[in-house]
């Protein structure tokens, strides 16, 4: 969703390790699960209802 690329297996693990590059970030939401953002992990968790993480546990077909 954050890259507007298709959802697929080839395309998760390729921007997944682009965000595990950017360092100690996570893309998250604030409001709207639509509007994504990318915060520092030290701001998410200080910051604990103002960003919501996505889940972790997406079950991919393909």
């Amino acid at each position: 969703m954050f890259f507007y690329v298709d959802y697929n297996v080839e395309n998760v693990k390729k921007y997944e390790e682009v965000i595990n590059n950017l360092g100690n970030v996570e893309i998250c939401y604030n409001i709207d699960p639509k509007q994504h953002v990318i915060v520092t992990l030290s701001s998410i968790h200080e910051s604990r209802y103002l960003y919501y993480l996505y889940p972790t546990n997406i079950q991919l077909t393909g």
